[in-house]
Protein backbone atom coordinates (compact mmCIF):
# COMPACT_ATOMS: atom_id res chain seq x y z
CA UNK A 1 0.00 0.00 0.00
CA UNK A 2 1.54 3.29 -1.13
CA UNK A 3 0.63 6.47 0.75
CA UNK A 4 1.71 9.98 -0.10
CA UNK A 5 0.91 13.01 1.99
CA UNK A 6 -1.03 15.76 0.29
CA UNK A 7 -3.58 18.42 1.08
CA UNK A 8 -7.17 17.85 0.05
CA UNK A 9 -10.20 20.04 0.56
CA UNK A 10 -13.70 18.88 -0.25
CA UNK A 11 -15.48 22.15 -0.80
CA UNK A 12 -19.05 20.94 -0.75
CA UNK A 13 -21.10 17.81 -0.77
CA UNK A 14 -24.84 17.82 -1.11
CA UNK A 15 -25.34 14.90 1.24
CA UNK A 16 -25.04 16.73 4.51
CA UNK A 17 -22.09 14.48 5.32
CA UNK A 18 -19.33 17.05 5.37
CA UNK A 19 -16.55 16.36 7.84
CA UNK A 20 -13.80 18.47 9.36
CA UNK A 21 -11.20 19.67 6.84
CA UNK A 22 -8.27 17.64 8.18
CA UNK A 23 -10.33 14.48 7.76
CA UNK A 24 -10.80 14.78 3.97
CA UNK A 25 -8.86 12.30 1.86
CA UNK A 26 -8.72 10.52 -1.48
CA UNK A 27 -8.50 6.78 -1.88
CA UNK A 28 -7.89 5.21 -5.31
CA UNK A 29 -7.68 1.71 -6.66
CA UNK A 30 -8.51 -0.83 -9.32
CA UNK A 31 -10.34 -4.14 -9.37
CA UNK A 32 -7.43 -5.54 -11.40
CA UNK A 33 -7.13 -6.64 -15.01
CA UNK A 34 -7.50 -10.35 -14.25
CA UNK A 35 -9.36 -10.09 -10.94
CA UNK A 36 -12.63 -8.36 -11.79
CA UNK A 37 -15.66 -10.60 -11.40
CA UNK A 38 -18.41 -9.56 -13.83
CA UNK A 39 -21.85 -11.09 -13.29
CA UNK A 40 -25.31 -10.72 -14.75
CA UNK A 41 -26.92 -10.96 -18.15
CA UNK A 42 -26.02 -9.17 -21.38
CA UNK A 43 -27.29 -5.62 -21.03
CA UNK A 44 -26.93 -5.73 -17.24
CA UNK A 45 -23.37 -6.70 -16.31
CA UNK A 46 -22.27 -5.71 -12.83
CA UNK A 47 -19.36 -5.99 -10.42
CA UNK A 48 -19.05 -5.01 -6.77
CA UNK A 49 -16.03 -2.89 -5.87
CA UNK A 50 -14.68 -3.21 -2.33
CA UNK A 51 -13.43 0.10 -0.89
CA UNK A 52 -13.51 -0.98 2.75
CA UNK A 53 -9.73 -0.66 2.99
CA UNK A 54 -10.07 3.12 2.61
CA UNK A 55 -11.64 3.52 6.04
CA UNK A 56 -14.30 6.06 5.11
CA UNK A 57 -16.60 7.06 7.97
CA UNK A 58 -19.36 8.20 5.58
CA UNK A 59 -20.35 7.51 1.98
CA UNK A 60 -17.70 9.02 -0.31
CA UNK A 61 -18.02 10.57 -3.74
CA UNK A 62 -16.83 7.95 -6.25
CA UNK A 63 -15.71 8.41 -9.84
CA UNK A 64 -14.91 5.43 -12.05
CA UNK A 65 -13.61 4.40 -15.44
CA UNK A 66 -13.78 0.94 -16.95
CA UNK A 67 -10.66 -0.19 -18.78
CA UNK A 68 -10.15 -3.03 -21.23
CA UNK A 69 -10.55 -4.16 -24.81
CA UNK A 70 -13.55 -5.26 -26.88
CA UNK A 71 -15.11 -1.84 -27.34
CA UNK A 72 -15.30 -0.97 -23.65
CA UNK A 73 -15.24 2.73 -24.56
CA UNK A 74 -18.62 2.29 -26.26
CA UNK A 75 -20.30 0.81 -23.19
CA UNK A 76 -22.98 2.69 -21.27
CA UNK A 77 -21.83 3.13 -17.67
CA UNK A 78 -18.03 3.04 -18.11
CA UNK A 79 -17.40 6.49 -16.68
CA UNK A 80 -19.69 7.66 -13.95
CA UNK A 81 -19.83 9.51 -10.68
CA UNK A 82 -22.04 7.83 -8.13
CA UNK A 83 -24.08 9.99 -5.86
CA UNK A 84 -25.63 8.53 -2.76
CA UNK A 85 -29.17 9.57 -2.04
CA UNK A 86 -30.58 9.71 -5.55
CA UNK A 87 -33.64 7.53 -5.19
CA UNK A 88 -33.30 6.20 -8.74
CA UNK A 89 -29.68 5.17 -8.20
CA UNK A 90 -29.75 3.99 -4.62
CA UNK A 91 -30.90 0.48 -5.42
CA UNK A 92 -28.75 0.10 -8.55
CA UNK A 93 -25.37 1.30 -7.36
CA UNK A 94 -25.65 0.47 -3.65
CA UNK A 95 -22.96 2.96 -2.68
CA UNK A 96 -21.85 2.60 0.93
CA UNK A 97 -18.72 3.64 2.79
CA UNK A 98 -17.38 0.12 2.09
CA UNK A 99 -18.38 -0.73 -1.49
CA UNK A 100 -20.23 0.25 -4.65
CA UNK A 101 -21.56 -1.55 -7.71
CA UNK A 102 -20.70 -0.77 -11.35
CA UNK A 103 -23.39 -1.66 -13.88
CA UNK A 104 -22.82 -1.84 -17.64
CA UNK A 105 -25.95 -1.69 -19.78
CA UNK A 106 -24.55 -2.53 -23.22
CA UNK A 107 -23.04 -0.69 -26.15
CA UNK A 108 -24.16 2.83 -27.00
CA UNK A 109 -25.35 2.86 -30.59
CA UNK A 110 -24.03 5.93 -32.45
CA UNK A 111 -23.86 7.03 -36.08
CA UNK A 112 -20.09 6.65 -35.94
CA UNK A 113 -20.23 3.20 -34.36
CA UNK A 114 -23.62 1.64 -35.14
CA UNK A 115 -23.12 -1.50 -33.07
CA UNK A 116 -26.03 -2.90 -31.15
CA UNK A 117 -24.35 -5.66 -29.16
CA UNK A 118 -24.64 -6.56 -25.52
CA UNK A 119 -21.48 -8.24 -24.21
CA UNK A 120 -21.78 -10.98 -21.61
CA UNK A 121 -19.74 -11.68 -18.46
CA UNK A 122 -17.44 -14.18 -20.23
CA UNK A 123 -16.55 -11.57 -22.85
CA UNK A 124 -15.88 -8.95 -20.18
CA UNK A 125 -13.42 -11.37 -18.57
CA UNK A 126 -11.85 -12.28 -21.92
CA UNK A 127 -11.41 -8.58 -22.77
CA UNK A 128 -9.91 -7.86 -19.31
CA UNK A 129 -12.49 -5.27 -18.28
CA UNK A 130 -11.62 -3.79 -14.90
CA UNK A 131 -12.70 -0.80 -12.83
CA UNK A 132 -10.35 2.04 -11.92
CA UNK A 133 -11.82 4.23 -9.21
CA UNK A 134 -11.20 7.30 -7.09
CA UNK A 135 -13.17 7.97 -3.92
CA UNK A 136 -13.24 11.28 -2.07
CA UNK A 137 -14.53 11.41 1.48
CA UNK A 138 -13.80 11.67 5.18
CA UNK A 139 -11.93 9.44 7.61
CA UNK A 140 -13.19 11.12 10.78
Amino acid sequence: RLCLSSELRILKTDRHTDGPEPCAFTCVGTTGVNNTVWEGDPGYLHTTVDISGCGFTKKPIVSITVEGGGGVTMMAGTSAAFRAGWAALKSDFRLTKESFVVILRGYVNTNYYPYDGTPNADQAKEWHWNVNWAAFGFMC
